[in-house]
């Protein structure tokens, strides 16, 4: 018998060798690894060895659970004791109920999780979406999941958008990513060997800060940073501003 949550009484090694399986399966992870290697995109490819990474990780409660509920479990997960392993590579956690959902990265507190929006590509997405699920009504799990699990978009927050300031882990919020991406679009449109410059103006919204004052500015320049030192885009002069105290960056 295998201890997994919710398939109490169910004999996996009986599977395994109805399916000549070797079946060493402790968590439900490790079960849709299996299926998806086996019966899914490795279907007839005869893999020997599977490598099973968890850079995202959802705690989905029913309406009746508050979302703080789901942000305290995710909390809780991680710490000693409990399912640590499982957040060790994890990148993206998101929280949702039928009423709200929020994201975060690992080791995130409980007040900087985060709604995400996205507000010019609302349209498109529910528009795809709709092509996907058509026995019910869409909602906001299915819009969030959809918009921040996007391959492209997974693979580009990924790579650029989730920091170390000092020893503490983050993740940019949406109009942060968004700023950057349409910074780097702006300065990509070169006509006759000149490019237009600009704004981007940093509102002391404490809601958009992650963790502390400089919190909002750090993240937005070393995320910004990320992309440039990539090699993929060149600039010639970035000048940084600030007023008050907001940023020891």
């Amino acid at each position: 018998m295998l201890p997994i949550p919710g398939l109490h009484g169910i004999k996996f090694s009986d599977i395994g060798d109805l399916f000549n399986l070797t079946v060493k399966t402790v968590n439900d992870a490790s079960a849709a690894a299996l299926g998806e290697a086996k019966y899914g995109s490795g279907k007839e490819k005869n893999y020997q060895s599977i490598l099973f990474i968890t850079l995202g990780i959802i705690e989905l409660k029913k309406a009746s659970v508050s979302i703080e509920n789901a942000i305290e479990q995710m909390i809780v997960n991680q710490n000693e004791g409990e399912i640590r392993e499982l957040f060790k590579f994890s990148q993206l956690l998101l929280c949702a109920n039928d009423e709200s959902v929020k994201y975060a990265t690992a080791g995130t507190n409980k007040e900087f999780y985060s709604v995400w929006k996205d507000k010019e590509e609302d349209g498109k997405i529910k528009k795809e979406l709709s092509e996907i699920i058509k026995d019910r009504k869409l909602d906001k799990i299915d819009i969030t999941i959809y918009s921040l699990f996007k391959k492209e978009r997974f693979l580009d927050i990924l790579e650029y958008f989730i920091i170390f300031d000092g020893m503490v882990k983050k993740i940019a919020r949406y109009n942060q990513y968004f700023a950057i991406k349409k910074t780097i679009k702006r300065i990509n449109n070169i006509k006759d060997g000149k490019r237009d410059g600009g704004v981007i103006w940093c509102t002391l919204d404490k809601s958009l800060w992650n963790s502390s004052d400089s919190g909002y500015f750090s993240k937005s320049f070393s995320s910004g940073w990320r992309a440039f030192l990539s090699g993929k885009y060149s600039l010639r002069m970035v000048i940084t501003l600030k007023s008050r105290n907001i940023s020891n960056a």
